[in-house]
């Protein structure tokens, strides 16, 4: 069936997966037809052209139109009941055009009116494999254990440290590991994604934004003119030179082969698919080489220009190497504690019994009431008790709540709140933790060279603003007052698929996690 897609308002969490929420049109027989597509589909599906059954673009609604944006971030969202003139020759739902958000952003004096969805799939969904990873928190930073950015007169070097989650296909592509540093590093597209995860609920995506970081940008887009305004159905090519946010970067990872290994070796280059002739448009093709035969690949057809060409370094991390550099300038840890550390979580893996729980459990360092604190806070606080234990350290701490009216101060029926954990090593130093209890993944914020007198308002403030990023630590403002590192949660191993982890073993490994700040 051929098909033209008129509006995408969301998508929407069915079980497990995310699935597009799809308005189109039945080509041979001019039905209207509401269907659900994979979201890893959306590379493969613009707004306005002819879609045929194998999956050919062979026509696209409007003209195409080069468009400069002086500043393409003064636009707003808005909705098809605010626009002066009916959209579509055809009646519509209220629900849809309530739903359905627009972006308008003038150029040549008319506004140019965007589908949301398509500035989302334009910017954030270059590559199918990653496009699952945006609609959860902070995920493809939690792949990170340990990062290291070294600026020398304008040249970034990126050093970073990949825990065992993260995919081992992304490390086999270059390109693929480029859009990844894109949509973290890059102000713009790392903006645009947490602000999109930040208006979307649990079950549903609007692909709203309130805010997208682009001023001077030149787009080749397809146009349907209308008198007071021009429709935007989709975006062909981004005719601007786009700064990338790193020259070298260096990743470390266990699953790097030996420097004598190519890792691109075997793998072709996934095609890009110009939305031309049908002979020249296949949205569907697999990797060859190391990639399963079954993953299809599907990556956005549009060309990025970049301004400087990456260099990537890939170095094997050997597991039993231990740093013993200090991050805050307090004592290094014994060795000792950290071998028995490291033992004990590999009891847990393989037997499910470890001992270092045990052995650090019982000192009395600092307590918790815990039928004061939230049932999402429990376990950081256990893991707390073994850090104390472990550092021969006692510590204070402290419940907060919010004071923003954000949406985020709410968690379910009840209030969100943290804890703030105060050590003293000579300096003092704080853990603090946000109940993320529903599947947010807020990194730990730890601070230390507070350069400020009043520390718990400084705390305070500091939640505030996060509160009304809904969740996002205010990075920029905390260094202008504090030294800070940021610590993303443990997350379930691939050992842990088909077992349920035990309260234990998630205490140990978030207690070694938070033990890193003292050694690495």
């Amino acid at each position: 069936m051929p098909f033209e897609i008129y509006c995408i308002p969301s998508c929407r969490k069915k079980g497990k997966n995310w699935f597009l929420d799809a308005h189109l049109i039945d080509l041979k027989t001019n039905d209207h037809i509401q269907k659900d597509f994979p979201i890893a589909e959306i590379p493969r599906l613009p707004i306005g052209a002819e879609i045929k059954d194998d999956n050919t673009i062979t026509r696209s609604s409007g003209t195409k139109e080069k468009i400069h944006f002086s500043d393409f971030r003064s636009g707003k969202t808005i909705t098809i009941n605010e626009l002066e003139d009916e959209l579509y020759p055809f009646e519509i739902s209220d629900d849809i055009k309530d739903s359905t958000k627009l972006f308008s952003v003038n150029a040549n004096n008319k506004p140019y009116i965007f589908f949301c969805y398509e500035l989302f799939r334009t910017f954030l969904c270059m590559d199918n494999r990653l496009i699952n990873y945006l609609f959860q928190y902070d995920v493809l930073e939690s792949f990170i254990d340990h990062e290291l950015i070294e600026r020398n007169n304008g040249h970034v070097h990126a050093t970073l440290t990949l825990n065992e989650s993260f995919p081992k296909s992304f490390l086999r592509s270059n390109s693929l590991l480029q859009k990844y540093l894109l949509l973290i590093y890059d102000k713009t597209f790392k903006n645009l994604r947490h602000s999109t995860q930040a208006e979307k609920t649990e079950v549903q995506c609007h692909f709203n934004f309130s805010k997208i970081d682009l001023k001077n940008i030149t787009l080749t887009c397809h146009v349907k003119q209308y008198e007071t305004f021009n429709l935007v159905y989709y975006i062909e090519s981004i005719d601007s030179i786009l700064n990338f946010p790193i020259d070298e970067l260096t990743i470390i990872n266990s699953s790097v082969r030996s420097k004598n290994h190519r890792p691109n070796s075997g793998t072709s280059k996934p095609k890009t698919f110009p939305l031309k002739h049908a002979s020249q448009h296949n949205t569907s093709n697999t990797e060859s080489g190391n990639q399963s035969s079954q993953e299809e690949i599907s990556v956005l057809p549009l060309d990025y220009k970049f301004n400087k060409k990456l260099k990537i370094e890939r170095l094997r991390l050997d597991k039993k190497e231990t740093s013993n550099d200090n991050l805050i300038g307090s004592p290094a840890i014994p060795q000792e504690i950290i071998d028995n550390l490291n033992l004990s979580l590999l009891q847990q893996e393989s037997t499910g019994e470890g001992n270092f729980l045990n052995l650090n459990r019982d000192r009395n360092l600092g307590s918790f009431d815990f039928s004061e604190i939230p049932e999402g806070l429990i376990t950081f606080s256990k893991a707390i008790k073994i850090l104390a234990s472990t550092l021969n350290k006692n510590f204070t701490h402290w419940i907060a709540e919010f004071a923003s009216k954000s949406s985020f101060r709410l968690l379910n029926d009840n209030t969100r709140k943290a804890i703030v954990v105060k050590f003293d090593i000579g300096m003092p130093i704080y853990f603090i933790e946000i109940d993320s209890s529903d599947n947010r993944f807020i990194s730990t914020l730890v601070l230390f060279n507070i350069k400020t007198k009043d520390h718990k308002k400084f705390i305070q403030l500091t939640l505030n603003e996060t509160a009304n990023t809904h969740g996002r630590w205010p990075e920029e403002s905390i260094s202008t007052i504090s030294d800070y590192h940021t610590i993303r949660h443990p997350r379930k191993r691939k050992s842990d698929k088909n077992i349920e982890v035990k309260q234990d073993t998630m205490i140990e490994r978030i207690s070694y996690k938070l033990l890193n700040i003292f050694t690495v």
